[in-house]
Formats: structure tokens, C-alpha cells, sequence
């Protein structure tokens, strides 16, 4: 029978002096587990040398160990002894509730190998070098009961070593928590699924909210192209409004004129038995002038008309440049006595276009050197060619130029450089040249050079043309 002599596994103190005693109980210890082996009567007491008897101390040792052992069978814990070698001297009826296997099947048999079989004897070393070391507290055990369940064990030793510092007996209790680490695992579960739902929820509302903002962000841009569009409709009734008047005022003043020189000559023809020939001369070239300027007016409109509904074509046809400038400039030179138009050109240089609208660009060109050349001046007409697959018709004038705030608007329908009513027009000549030379192909910009005054380019592909060589 051992005694349990809780000072053989505490930790030892520093005191030197309870070292010592400490020591002197473990020697008295052995002592009398040697007198009980060898049914001594008596041993000497350790603080004093005193004889100790001891009639009844096996007796009173078994009554005792029964006693503590009926105390340890009513607890829910499992509470084990064991030897070094693992090797079941006691086990209380725990052990039955919770593993299935009863005393009788445990005694004499060892607890590492009925409970830890296969690969989880592996655990045994690890544990057992923990019991050199002292006593374990809440080491976690899976053992395999009597029915082949794992059960998860909170393993508590209390762990007797001799004076060698040998293991000799081993105490322990264990708690079943394999409730609690079910639980537990079922807690992480239900977290780790609460967690996915809150990121679900938390993804789906960022998805909400940035449908939202894109609603709002859409919203927010109808609404400004609403804004937009208001502006735009306003400007454009705007403009129309103006355009009427203006239309109406450039179309007014040449069927004044024409009607006051009807009206004059009649009266002259019909009251007088003889006509100046003068007035009449002069009344006759301002029918004919202001009868041509609202023909061009209609004509403007009607290519206005024909540019929105996309019906302004071309009918092509091999030209001679040189002879359709040179008509043109004759033409337009007799509108004018205050300016020299000149022309520049090679002998000779057809091209595949439409002479009628080509015309009717140089025409709008020539007209605005002379409109905005108040004072009079050399107007000068190019023709050339930069390459074999350009040609370009330049129109340069020593007129008052276009202001610089106004020069990127000159082509747009309706604009006036010098602003409306300047010098007449309804600003639409720019913006049709503009639309014809692009139906060529070509492309028409403005320059100004640095004498003064304004020039005009128009560059034109020539796939199909022919020039003449100068015959010098």
C-alpha cells in the first residue's frame, strides 16, 4: 500500500530551511512504507527522533483508501489510477456512463491500450513525457469507448514521483467534453454561417447602394440633358425666330427694289414720250442685280432645305477649272467697281465634280471678299495644284479680316462674323460652301495672313484630272 504525501509533488519552495525539513519528511516517508512492508511496530518521529507507534496503521491506511475511494465512484468525472506502465488499479463508475466498460474489465488491463487503439496510441509518448515533467492540467485526450464512439477528455493528473524523481503512480480525472466541443464546433459553424450571411448581405447591400448611386448618377445626367436640351430648344427657337426676320428683311429688300424700278420705269414709259437712257440703264442693272441676289437667297434656303433631309446631291462631270474660275471672276467682277480680281492658274486643269455647285462656292467665296472689303482692294483667285491627288482654290481679299473670338464659328449655319445685320446676309453661304465641299471629299478652312485681310482654301482629291504643261 502507498502513501499519498502531497509534498512529493508540489513545487519546491526556496526557504532552505523548509527545503530541509521537507526533505526529512520524504526520508520519514520511505521509512515507514518500509516499516509497513515489513510489519514494523514503530518508527522514529523526523522533527524530534521520537519512536512512533503504529498498532493499526495498515488497517487504518485500507479504511481510509476505501473511504476516499467511494467518494471518488460518486463523481461524474472519470477518476483512474495507474501504474507507470499504464496499467488500471482503480477506475470509479464514471468510467461506465460515459466509456461503457466496467471495472472488472479494466483491472489488471492497460489504459492507454483498451482506450487509445490504432493510431491514436500515439498520443501515449507525448503525454508521458508531460507526466515527467509534473502534473497536467486540461491536456485534451480522444479516447474510443467500449462502442467504438470518440469521446474528447479534459485529462487533470496528479502525478507521484519517488526520491529518484521516478513516475510511480498516476492519478487522474477526466471530464467528458465532447458536449462542449460539439457545441463549440457547432458554434464556429453557425458563426462561420452568420458571418457568410452578414458579408452576403453587406455584398448585396454595396450592390444596392451602388445601384442607387447609378440611378442617382443617371438621374442626375437626364436631368442635365433635360437642362441641356431646354437650352438647346430654347436657343434653337431663338434662332429661328431671328432667322424669319432675318429672311424676311433680305427677302423684303429686293422685292422693294425690284417693284420701286417696275414702278419707276413704268411711269417713265407711259407719262413721258421719252426715257433717259441713263435711269434706265442704271434701273434695268438693279433689277437684274437684286433679281439675281434673290434668286441666291431662295436658292440658299432650298439647299437648307435639301442639306436637313439629306437630298442635296451631286451630279459630277469632267470640268475645266481654269475656264469655270475665270467665268465665275468674270461674272463677279461685274458686280463691283471698287475692287481688281485677279486669277492665278495653270493653262489647264480638269477635274471630275459638279461645276454647278463648285460655282456656287466660289460665287459665296468671291461675295465675302467683296462684302467684307468695304474699302475695295485686289482680290485674288489660285488655282494649283500641291500634288497629283489635291488641287487647291484659294480666295485671299485685303478686307477688314474676321475678329479672332469669332473665327472657329465662321462655318456654322446661320453665323455672322461681324455679327447680324452687319453688311446683310442670313449667314448661310460659309456653312453651304462648306457642306458642298465636303459631299466633294474635300475639306474648306480660312487663314489669315499677316499683311491682313482673309484667305479661304479649299483642297479637293482629284482621282481623275488633267493638266495642261505650260507650253514655255
Amino acid at each position: 500500500m502507498m502513501i499519498d504525501n502531497p509534498l512529493t509533488y508540489d513545487n519546491s519552495p526556496d526557504d532552505p530551511q523548509l527545503v530541509e525539513l521537507i526533505r526529512r519528511f520524504r526520508e520519514a516517508e520511505a521509512a515507514l512504507q518500509l516499516s509497513l512492508n515489513h510489519q514494523v511496530d514503530a518508527v522514529l518521529d523526523p522533527t524530534d527522533a521520537t519512536p512512533i507507534l503504529l498498532p493499526d496503521t495498515q488497517n487504518f491506511l485500507r479504511v481510509s483508501e476505501a473511504r476516499y475511494r467511494r467518494l471518488y465512484s460518486r463523481m461524474a468525472a472519470i477518476v483512474f489510477e495507474l501504474n507507470p506502465d499504464g496499467v488500471v488499479l482503480f477506475v470509479n463508475e464514471a468510467v461506465f456512463d460515459v466509456l461503457g466498460y466496467t471495472w472488472v474489465e479494466l483491472q489488471g488491463r492497460n489504459w492507454w491500450d483498451t482506450l487509445l487503439p490504432g493510431t491514436q496510441h500515439d498520443q501515449v509518448e507525448a503525454l508521458y513525457r508531460r507526466f515527467q515533467n509534473g502534473d497536467v492540467t486540461k491536456y485534451e485526450l480522444t479516447l474510443t469507448s467500449k462502442a467504438g464512439l470518440l469521446y474528447i477528455i479534459e485529462l487533470n493528473s496528479a502525478n507521484r514521483i519517488d526520491l529518484a524523481g521516478n513516475l510511480v503512480r498516476i492519478l487522474g480525472v477526466g471530464i467528458d467534453i465532447t458536449g462542449r466541443r460539439k457545441a463549440e464546433s457547432q458554434l464556429s459553424g453557425y458563426r462561420a454561417h452568420l458571418e457568410r450571411l452578414v458579408a452576403e448581405r453587406t455584398a448585396e447591400l454595396s450592390a444596392a447602394n451602388a445601384a442607387l448611386q447609378l440611378l442617382a448618377d443617371e438621374r442626375q445626367k437626364l436631368l442635365l440633358s433635360e437642362q441641356t436640351a431646354r437650352v438647346e430648344a430654347d436657343r434653337a427657337v431663338q434662332t429661328r425666330d431671328e432667322f424669319l426676320a432675318m429672311a424676311a428683311h433680305e427677302l423684303k429688300t429686293p422685292v422693294t427694289s425690284l417693284r420701286g424700278f417696275a414702278e419707276l420705269l413704268a411711269h417713265q414709259f407711259t407719262s413721258q414720250g421719252t426715257v433717259d437712257p441713263v435711269r434706265l440703264d442704271f434701273g434695268l442693272k438693279t433689277i437684274v442685280n437684286q433679281s439675281t441676289k434673290l434668286t441666291t437667297l431662295i436658292e440658299q434656303l432650298l439647299d437648307i432645305s435639301r442639306l436637313e433631309v439629306g437630298r442635296l446631291t451631286l451630279e459630277k462631270q469632267v470640268v475645266d477649272m481654269v475656264v469655270l474660275v475665270n467665268e465665275v471672276v468674270e461674272q463677279m467682277q461685274q458686280t463691283t467697281a471698287l475692287h481688281k480680281i485677279s486669277v492665278d492658274s495653270p493653262p489647264m486643269l480638269s477635274a471630275l465634280l459638279d461645276p454647278i455647285r463648285l460655282e456656287q462656292v466660289l460665287v459665296n467665296l468671291i461675295g465675302n471678299a467683296i462684302k467684307y472689303s468695304p474699302a475695295g482692294g485686289a482680290i485674288t483667285v489660285e488655282l494649283l495644284t500641291s500634288d497629283v491627288r489635291t488641287m487647291q482654290l484659294r480666295v485671299t481679299d485685303q478686307g477688314m479680316g474676321i475678329p479672332p473670338e469669332r473665327r472657329a464659328h465662321v462655318f456654322e449655319r446661320f453665323y455672322q462674323a461681324h455679327g447680324q445685320g452687319f453688311l446683310g446676309g442670313m449667314g448661310l453661304g460659309l456653312y453651304i460652301s462648306k457642306e458642298i465641299v465636303d459631299l466633294h471629299g474635300g475639306q474648306i478652312a480660312v487663314e489669315f495672313p499677316s499683311e491682313g485681310g482673309t484667305r479661304f482654301v479649299v483642297t479637293l482629291p482629284l482621282n481623275d484630272y488633267m493638266v495642261e504643261p505650260d507650253p514655255t
